[in-house]
């Protein structure tokens, strides 16, 4: 048995595939709903309780303490903003998310009926692979699932790739041909924004069969967070309506505590959880002009905050929206485009069937996000366009893109990729390799590049690698062993990343003698550093006595804030 988790920032899923109805099914929670709250609370015994039992606990106890975003929040090493989420050392995202993450994972064991999974496929923000600063949340999300031990084998794939194999699944169940071309996945969830531009590619598999490859060609998007704010997404966009609503109704700026959770919960129950129908009543009252929104003083709904009544109006929700999301979103949008869209000779205006465009995640729902996207792309006829067809399994419908689905799409792919139904293409996420110094100038050399195809687990190994011990300084910036980090395709350019002093005091003990060094990358896309002794005699690498250092938490390699502060400054090389 295998099983694909969607583990959202504010709601989570867990599937699996059943290859006798050839259909991808849902875990279902104890009160029937495959949608779990990604939340968590101490209960009257002081042990840890998840999901749906816990939101109904806090719902009638505001003033107890309640622990959200935990998974944008696993890369977090801002103390302070932790402790106002009221995270402690003791009490830590990592620990929640651990114990969120083990009772649905035996949830799903007791509803699959097994013991034990083969294959875990669970899911990050796009932006996990591509942010220096979040970096480190893949690796601690892959670790975390490790350690629990439900599974064989534990592998971390990015949202939209997942999305992306759903929807070529889809197409494949529509029209009984398997797709071949882009999808763009643009994903908003509770903590992030991923856009990303994927191709789906038919292959050979080993048993002659031909099937269908996810390979991610260009990812963009924003997941950072940045002061109060969790991440550019739905979780921000909320919580900025309360505040905006509170404010609005003469009270002063609300703490983040039980009542304002309390408060922010009643707006996700109206405007999340039913996304689809919401958006569907927003076109009607306000058609092609979602401006007309802007001086609607009509309520949407009405919180309540420390006993008094908040109202919320249309017109709040359009204010928050285009202060916080519309320019965050524009941004990369146009950065898709000519990052990616244009090397691959697509017109944003144009429809093909070789061209799609999905929208997923809970807050993709929403019908200022719509709308936005959709005019974006000169997107009018959601019924007609080439672009949006067949993405939803569908019969008779042409499986259009505002069809169900698109919210079930991350977690339904995830068990696509874990059962082998659909594969990814193993290429580099990004460059890595070491900096050097040529004839009294520093300069970098990757071991790997950035798209380059990878065999998971075998090193790859620089041109000029030879080195001896004895080259520490006690100055940070001359130590050898700087790392070089390179984003994109441009390779003369690198974030130079210093270790903290224990890390490189730690590699000059391993390097006694003459050594090389390499990298390697597993399947989780999280990169180790090789120290491997050479021969004396023969110089040959002696492999079986080589020292490996997991590069998968930044922050505990590098330091916090140095990956902070240089994550904009690039060491740009001479050609």
């Amino acid at each position: 048995m295998n099983l694909g988790f969607d583990f959202g920032s504010t709601y989570s899923m867990l599937s699996y595939y059943d290859p006798v109805d050839d259909a991808v099914k849902a875990v279902q929670s104890l009160e029937g709903s495959k949608y779990i709250p990604s939340i968590a609370c101490f209960d009257y015994d002081n042990n840890i309780i998840t999901g749906q039992s816990a939101k109904d606990l806090l719902a009638s106890e505001p003033e107890r303490q309640a622990f959200r975003a935990f998974k944008m929040l696993l890369p977090e090493c801002d103390l302070k903003k932790l402790r106002k989420r009221g995270y402690t050392e003791e009490c830590s995202p990592q620990y929640v998310a651990k114990e969120f993450i083990k009772q649905q994972m035996e949830l799903a064991k007791d509803y699959c009926s097994t013991e034990r999974f083969e294959n875990l496929i669970i899911c990050i923000p796009a932006v996990w692979n591509t942010e220096l600063y979040t970096m480190s949340g893949k690796a601690i999300l892959r670790d975390i699932c490790r350690e629990l031990d439900m599974a064989d084998k534990v592998t971390v794939v990015t949202e939209p790739a997942a999305a992306s194999a759903y929807f070529a699944y889809n197409y494949n169940k529509n029209t009984k041909k398997l797709y071949d071309g882009l999808i763009l996945i643009v994903d908003y969830g509770g903590g992030t924004l991923d856009i990303t531009l994927t191709k789906v590619n038919t292959v050979e598999r080993e048993d002659g069969v031909q099937s269908m490859e996810i390979d991610v060609l260009g990812q963009t998007g924003a997941g950072e967070n940045h002061g109060d704010n969790l991440g550019d997404a739905g979780i921000a966009y909320m919580e900025g309506v309360v505040k905006l609503a509170i404010e609005k109704n003469d009270i002063p700026a609300p703490e983040y505590d039980g009542y304002f959770l309390k408060a922010l919960n009643f707006l996700e129950s109206a405007l999340i959880r039913n996304s689809r129908a919401l958006s569907d009543r927003l076109r009607r009252k306000y058609g092609n002009v979602a401006e007309r929104m802007a001086k609607d003083e009509n309520p949407f709904t009405t919180l309540s905050y420390k006993g008094k009544p908040i109202k919320v109006t249309y017109s709040t929700l359009y204010e928050a929206y285009d202060k916080i999301i519309k320019p965050v979103l524009a941004e990369q949008l146009d950065r898709v485009n000519e990052e990616y869209l244009k090397l691959e000779n697509i017109d944003k205006y144009t429809a093909s069937d070789g061209f799609k465009i999905a929208l997923v995640g809970g807050f993709g729902q929403f019908f200022l996000v719509q709308k936005q996207v959709w005019d974006y792309f000169h997107i009018s006829d959601t019924v007609g366009d080439y672009r949006l067809q067949n993405l939803s399994y569908a019969p008779g419908q042409n499986g259009q893109a505002l069809d169900s689905g698109k919210e079930d799409a991350i977690s339904y792919g995830a068990a696509l990729i874990s059962s082998g139904v659909i594969t990814m293409r193993k290429t580099a996420k990004l460059s890595v390799g070491l900096f050097t110094t040529r004839n009294g100038e520093e300069t970098f050399d990757f071991a790997i590049k950035y798209r380059s195809e990878l065999e998971y687990g075998k090193v790859s190994y620089l041109n000029k690698s030879i080195f001896y011990s004895g080259r520490s300084s006690s100055d940070p910036s001359k130590s050898p062993w700087v790392f070089a980090i390179g984003q994109g395709k441009n390779f003369n350019k690198a974030y130079r990343m210093v270790p903290l002093k224990e890390k490189q005091a730690l590699l000059e003990k391993i390097a006694t003698g003459s050594y090389t060094f390499g990298f390697s990358v597993d399947e989780s896309d999280v990169y180790t550093f090789h120290v491997v002794p050479l021969d004396m005699e023969t110089n040959e690498k002696l492999e079986d006595k080589a020292t490996k250092m997991s590069l998968g938490n930044f922050s505990d390699i590098f330091g916090p804030n140095v990956i902070y502060e240089e994550r904009n400054a690039f060491y740009k090389k001479e050609d």
